[in-house]
C-alpha cells in the first residue's frame, strides 16, 4: 500500500471530451470504434474528482484541440501516420476533423465539467508536458505526485505518465478510470506503466489513499 500523507498530489483528468467518449463523437460516428464501455471509467473519474477536492488535492483536466484549418495537427506534419490516423476506408487523412479546437468535440464532457479550483492545460499533442504549462503549473504548486485518469490509455494517458517519470514526478494510474477502445491495448499499456514508469492501482485504493489525507 502506497502512502500519500506526505505526498504533493495532483489528480490529473486527461482527455475527457466528448470526442473521445460521446456516442456522437468522431471515433464513433466515423471510425466506428466502441464508447459503450466508456461510462465505468467516467463513474470512476467523478468519484475521483470528489476526492481529490475534498482532501484538497489540486486537479489539472488536458484537453486535446486542433486549429479548424488542421495545420497544428499531427496529420499535417507526418507523411508516414499510425492506425489511429487512418479512415475506416483505409485512406489517410488529409485533415484531423477529430478534436477541433472551439467545437463541441472538443469540450469536456458535461459529467466531469471543470469545477472553480481546477486548471485546464490546452494541448495540441499526445504528450501533455510538451509546449503546455503543466511542468510549470506543477513545480509552483510543488506539486512530487500524479494520480491519473483519463482516455486514452495507450494514447495520451500513457504518454504523459512516461513522461512525467523521466522529469521526476512519481505517478500513480489508476486502472478502472482510464479507457481504452481496444482491452488488449489497454491491459498492455498498464504493464507497461506499472513495469517501467509508475504503479497502477485501483479507484477504490486511490480513494483510500486520498482519504488518509484529510
Amino acid at each position: 500500500m502506497f502512502d500519500l500523507t506526505d505526498q504533493n498530489v495532483c489528480l490529473l483528468i486527461i482527455d475527457m471530451q466528448n470526442e473521445f467518449l460521446s456516442p456522437n463523437g468522431y471515433f464513433a460516428l466515423k471510425q466506428g470504434w466502441p464508447v459503450e464501455s466508456f461510462q465505468g471509467c467516467i463513474t470512476q473519474c467523478q468519484k475521483l474528482h470528489r476526492a481529490a477536492q475534498e482532501s484538497g488535492c489540486r486537479v489539472i483536466y488536458t484537453a486535446t484541440g486542433y486549429s479548424p484549418d488542421g495545420s497544428d495537427s499531427y496529420v499535417a506534419c507526418h507523411t508516414i501516420l499510425p492506425t489511429i490516423f487512418i479512415e475506416p476506408d483505409g485512406r489517410p487523412r488529409t485533415t484531423d476533423a477529430a478534436v477541433v479546437k472551439g467545437s463541441w468535440g472538443a469540450q469536456i464532457i458535461p459529467e466531469l465539467a471543470p469545477a472553480g479550483e481546477d486548471y485546464v492545460i490546452h494541448k495540441r499533442r499526445f504528450n501533455a508536458f510538451y509546449q503546455t504549462e503543466l511542468e510549470h503549473m506543477l513545480r509552483c504548486w510543488k506539486v512530487d505526485t500524479l494520480l491519473v485518469c483519463g482516455m486514452i490509455t495507450e494514447v495520451c494517458v500513457e504518454s504523459t505518465i512516461r513522461e512525467a517519470f523521466v522529469r521526476g514526478f512519481d505517478v500513480l494510474e489508476v486502472r478502472d478510470a482510464v479507457g481504452s477502445w481496444n482491452q488488449q491495448r489497454h491491459e498492455a499499456s498498464l504493464q507497461a506503466v506499472d513495469f517501467s514508469f509508475g504503479r497502477v492501482i485501483d479507484t477504490q485504493t486511490a480513494l483510500e489513499l486520498l482519504a488518509a489525507r484529510r
